[in-house]
């Protein structure tokens, strides 16, 4: 009992700490996360205060619970489809720095006498900026609608994922303490095949279920579904041989394609929130100022290389992505920080005990100073942008800025391209399906077939060949689906096939081959679980591949409602978007190149022109835009009428030049000083009617009470009290009636 009440006067101490930092650099106009950390090294064990926590162990634990849930947050956010719609730019930026980072980090390790695990580490730390910093930064400076931001967000995404895939290869790597190039191959392997065969099951699954849910579920039924959700999979990432940390991001990045994503992430919040403060306050428990004092030139230079490397090779990415000097300028002075992923990785080297006490605390420190600086440099990109642009010479500036038409060439894709996506999805998704068969038959069913035969003393040839008949005929409409074609795709063969002019028949007979060899390659691998290679197993296997092949045709068109099923699962948020989206892409893109946009304004709560209707409002007189959509929970107004009104939070769809919509938005969004009215008090009075007061023998609709400024409440009749009395009520003398409003009004009436 005495332990139970230390770990609670622990937590006491830990909250009570966060809080009152966080308030601290919430003054500051610094990141809460600072707060955190120095609120975790106030009551460490390293505390100039002389306080220690008694349960460090315990508060260990839920730092762990903490990064689980900072990375099911993190995957709330993410989504499967962002992830292809960033485009290659922010894939090129995103993979320059990263690299560019990683080798830097290597080669510093290196030259400071770090031993090479220490250097892996360090490079895969010093390659992660943060996300949330970043994010909030953006959002208190008012940027996240500059036109720079949608790239800084698209490296920020892919970041996210690179930093999941090398905590996956980082513990690997110090788990095994060898950098074997086909082990890393392997793992990785292993690691798309995991996270494909989570996909497809997850989006096949989950949406369902919460869509046949949603009448009956609440958001505390949501928040626990979820949870339990996160550390289900967590447990089956472990299961894998992954890291929990996967896991949760793996579920989260599921349940944010759901049409429940964004109201999981609502209600999930608080408790990310509680999680990640004990998380950031254990990190904050490892500060040691001696340490720090010792290795203080160490901390300087990583410092310096952060600030400085991070958005050079940022720069870098964006040049090389043809975005031109200014936006490439922009993204990278964007970088320059560490943030929560470093920690992250620094904690999980530390755990495994790979990386030396010292590291940890060093990239601690680096983590604290590093984000002071950020809203310098995002602020400082115009000038450096400006500076840039004087010195260097005019025709390199003509080579890094791209060409318009030059782009708009290169947005148009060959059908070639676009069959070859489908080919590669299909492919890859069937493939992914029937290994996982094959693997869930050879690790789970057969066995447990063996022990059954064993028990009804069935002979194990026997056992054998239903096992290969199950197998196969589980696996024939995933073998038929990998046979088969899209109607997009057919029609696309069809107009390659019989294009003359370029050499298509080839390739496109290579393409066929290649899926009748994955489609006999399963299913031998289907056979040879059983038995051993002979010409029996062979003459078998080209009988069974034969019969599927003929009968994949009515197999498609029953396993159809299956894909259709997951197709429908997996744009269902899409669509959804699509009914709310303010405008198309398609116009986007038309207005492109001209000063006209198109923006989303949020009616302020308590702006001046709430509730009331747009003819009232000065829309094109003073401020000049048209308003072509009025977005309001999930009704959609396109073209509202001057009869329409405006409410608080309606999401309003205008187009204009960017000063008009930024003097609209101003107004519509700004919180205008509403003084409360001197009369704004309204009393509670009783009185007593008499027999010549107004009231008296009158019925309470013909009183017209409310036109006077006053309200009826309740009336007492002897021992009996009438609250809220019908219209059809008639007062008596002696009743003694309780009235709010106007006290001059309400004693006329009495």
């Amino acid at each position: 009992m005495e332990s139970n009440l230390n770990f609670v006067s622990d937590l006491a101490l830990i909250f009570i700490a966060a809080g009152f930092f966080t308030i601290i650099a919430k003054w500051l106009k610094q990141p809460l996360i600072l707060g955190y950390i120095v609120a975790g090294f106030l009551v460490g064990p390293n505390s100039p205060l002389g306080i220690s926590l008694t349960s460090g162990a315990v508060v260990h634990e839920w730092s762990e619970i903490g990064i689980i849930f900072l990375l099911f947050g993190l995957g709330l956010e993410f989504s499967f489809k962002k992830l292809l719609n960033v485009g290659a730019s922010a894939l090129i930026i995103a993979v320059s720095y990263f690299t560019g980072m990683y080798v830097v980090g290597v080669t510093a390790g290196l030259l400071m006498g770090w031993s090479s695990i220490s250097c892996v580490f360090l490079g895969g730390m010093l390659s992660m900026t943060s996300s949330t910093i970043i994010l909030k930064a953006y959002e208190e400076m008012g940027l996240k609608k500059a036109p720079f931001a949608g790239l800084v967000f698209g490296t920020l995404i892919i970041e996210d994922i690179i930093g999941i895939l090398l905590m996956v290869m980082l513990s690997t790597v110090a788990v095994s303490q060898k950098f074997e190039g086909l082990e890393m191959l392997m793992k990785l392997a292993e690691l798309g095949f995991f996270l494909v065969l989570c996909f497809l099951v997850g989006i096949y699954v989950i949406p369902s279920i919460l869509r046949r849910a949603h009448s009956v579920i609440n958001d505390e039924m949501l928040l626990v579904l979820s949870v339990g959700l996160c550390f289900g999979m967590v447990m089956l990432a472990d299961l894998a041989g992954f890291s929990s940390a996967l896991g949760a991001f793996v579920m989260g990045s599921l349940l944010s394609e759901t049409l429940e994503g964004e109201r999981i992430t609502i209600s999930l919040k608080p408790v990310k929130d509680v999680f990640g403060a004990v998380f950031f306050v254990s990190v904050g428990m490892m500060v040691n100022p001696a340490i720090m004092l010792k290795y203080w030139s160490t901390i300087l230079v990583i410092t310096l290389l952060v600030m400085f490397f991070m958005p050079f090779f940022a720069i870098m990415g964006g040049l090389v992505a043809r975005k031109g000097l200014n936006l490439s300028v922009h993204v990278g002075m964007s970088k320059g920080l560490l943030g929560e992923f470093a920690l992250i990785i620094a904690a999980l080297g530390t755990s495994l005990k790979v990386l030396d006490e010292y590291v940890y605390a060093v990239m601690v420190a680096v983590s604290v100073i590093t984000p002071f600086c950020i809203t310098y440099f995002i602020k400082s990109s115009d000038a450096v942008s400006f500076w840039l642009g004087k010195h260097i010479p005019q025709r390199i500036l003509n080579f890094l800025n791209p060409n318009t038409e030059d782009e708009n060439k290169g947005l148009s894709k060959s059908e070639w391209m676009n069959f070859l996506k489908g080919y590669l999805i299909r492919v890859v998704v069937y493939s992914v399906l029937l290994f996982a068969i094959l693997l869930f038959f050879r690790n789970w069913l057969f066995p447990e077939a063996l022990l059954l035969g064993e028990k009804l003393k069935l002979e194990v040839t026997l056992i054998r060949w239903l096992s290969a008949a199950a197998t196969v005929l589980v696996m024939s409409p995933f073998i038929a689906g990998l046979l088969s074609q899209s109607r997009k795709m057919k029609e696309t063969f069809k107009m390659l096939w019989s294009d003359s002019s370029r050499p298509n028949k080839g390739p496109l007979i290579a393409l066929v081959c290649l899926r009748l060899y994955l489609a006999v390659f399963f299913t031998i691998e289907g056979m040879l679980l059983y038995f051993r290679p002979s010409f029996w197993t062979f003459l078998v296997t080209i009988i069974s591949a034969g019969a599927i092949a003929l009968l994949s045709r009515r197999d498609v068109n029953r396993f159809r409602h299956v894909e259709e099923h997951f197709f429908t699962n997996l744009s269902e948020k899409e669509e959804q978007e699509k009914v709310e989206a303010p405008i198309t892409s398609d116009i986007r893109s038309k207005l492109s190149g001209h000063d006209i946009h198109i923006e989303t304004v949020t009616v302020s709560q308590n702006s001046r022109y709430a509730g009331m209707a747009l003819r009232d409002i000065p829309i094109r007189a003073e401020f000049g835009v048209n308003i072509v959509k009025i977005i309001r929970g999930r009704k959609v107004i396109v073209i509202p009428s001057a009869n329409e009104c405006v409410y608080p939070l309606d999401r309003i769809v205008t187009i204009g030049t960017k000063e008009q919509i930024d003097r609209f938005m101003a107004v519509m969004e700004e919180d205008a000083n509403m003084e409360p009215s001197e009369n704004v008090y309204l009393p509670l009075d009783a009185y007593v009617l008499g027999e010549k007061s107004y009231l008296t023998d009158k019925s309470l609709k013909f009183t017209d009470m409310r036109s006077h400024g006053c309200m009826l409440v309740g009336v007492v009749r002897g021992r009996e009290s009438i609250m809220n009395p019908s219209p059809d009520f008639v007062f008596r003398a002696g009743d003694v009636v309780w009235m709010v409003g106007e006290r001059e009004q309400c004693q006329w009436f009495a």
